[in-house]
Order: structure tokens, then sequence, then C-alpha cells
């Protein structure tokens, strides 16, 4: 099946969803005040990013069904997994952190 710029943005919509899921989480676990904020900022930023992509979509000023490589698919999904060793439910702040300032790094 051929893929397309939509299915990029999609994908990349539901990237910036998933961040903002992990982030969430990240700042119902921890009771530090400045910890929180940080991820709270950092829910406002992918928040920020879905609403440009989903605008970008609606806009449609591009054709949509322009075909894309699966290389560049690939690239977008997963670019907010972490590590399937390591369940969010007991993951320490401390590796939220590093995980979370890996991807700011990576942007």
């Amino acid at each position: 099946m051929s893929r397309t710029l939509n299915d990029i943005l999609d994908v990349a919509i539901q990237e910036e969803i998933k961040a903002q899921k992990f982030y969430q989480e990240m700042s119902n676990k921890t009771t530090n005040a400045r910890l929180k904020e940080f991820f709270n900022s950092l829910i406002r930023d992918e928040e920020g990013h879905e609403r440009i992509l989903k605008g970008v979509k609606e806009m449609q000023l591009y054709d949509g069904d322009i075909p894309v490589d699966e290389e560049s698919l690939r690239l977008i999904e997963g670019a907010h997994d972490i590590p399937d060793d390591e369940p969010v439910d007991g993951m320490t702040i401390e590796r939220a952190m590093e995980i979370a300032m890996k991807r700011l790094i990576m942007k």
C-alpha cells in the first residue's frame, strides 16, 4: 500500500498526542511543583505541535495524496516512544526527565 503525505501528518499528530499523555502521566506522578510545571510545559508544547499539524492538514495547502517513501514515515513513527522495557507505571521521575530532555535535544 502506498503511503501519502496525509499519512505522515496523521502519524505525526498521533505522536504528539502520545507525548502529551506520557508527560501528563509524569506530571501526575510527582508532587514537586517545579517538576510538575516542567512536564506541564512539555504538554503545552506538544499540544501546540498537534494544533499546527492539524491546521496544516485542514488548510489543504498541498496535495495530501502525494506518495511518500516508507522511510519518511518510519522517521516519524515512534518519535515519542519510550523503551518497551520501561513501563510508565514504574518509571522514575528522573528517567522521565532524561527521556524528555533527549526528545528536546532531538527536535
